[in-house]
């Protein structure tokens, strides 16, 4: 996760705020949190879920989604990420259905996800599986503000049932 951030954020977010993830995000602080999603959903604390995609047992892409605390219909992804050697090969894809699908069983009738402005790929391949914006958001990260996307797939099997018909990410 750490690496595939700073690969895929690189000129998308302030050099001040890249530099900072850089030098204070460790591998340790990542998999701290990591941990604790795993232990709250292992022991049934958490309706989250986390899906990874893997190569020769070598982790190289996740996603993870939850219900949005305001709504009980609708899910959010908090993170997608594959490595770059390994974009382009439909992981992407796979683990966005994966998610939707789960959220879906737990009553969710949409998806959302927000994405950088600056993240024009991302863009392109939310759009590809359907997504569309219905708003922005201004985020911060170590005190800088940033523009965000948010997508939108409602209702959420459109996003299931479209994912098998040949889109790439």
């Amino acid at each position: 996760m750490v690496n595939t951030w700073l690969a895929a954020h690189r000129g998308q977010v302030a050099d001040e705020v890249w530099r900072k993830r850089r030098d204070e995000w460790s591998y340790d602080v990542s998999e701290r949190g990591w941990r604790r999603l795993l232990s709250d959903i292992s022991k049934g604390k958490s309706e989250d879920c986390i899906y990874l995609a893997l190569d020769k047992d070598k982790i190289v892409g996740l996603v993870n989604g939850y219900v949005t605390p305001s709504s009980k219909l609708t899910g959010e992804v908090g993170s997608l990420y594959v490595k770059p050697s390994h974009q382009g090969k439909g992981m992407g894809r796979q683990l966005l259905s994966k998610v939707a699908a789960h959220l879906a069983q737990l009553g969710m009738t949409e998806l959302r996800l927000s994405v950088l402005a600056s993240n024009v790929a991302a863009q392109r391949f939310y759009e590809t599986l359907g997504g569309r914006v219905i708003g922005e958001r201004e985020s911060e990260d170590y005190g800088v503000k940033q523009l965000e996307l948010i997508y939108s797939w409602q209702p959420i099997q459109l996003l299931i049932s479209g994912l098998g018909k040949g889109h790439r990410s």
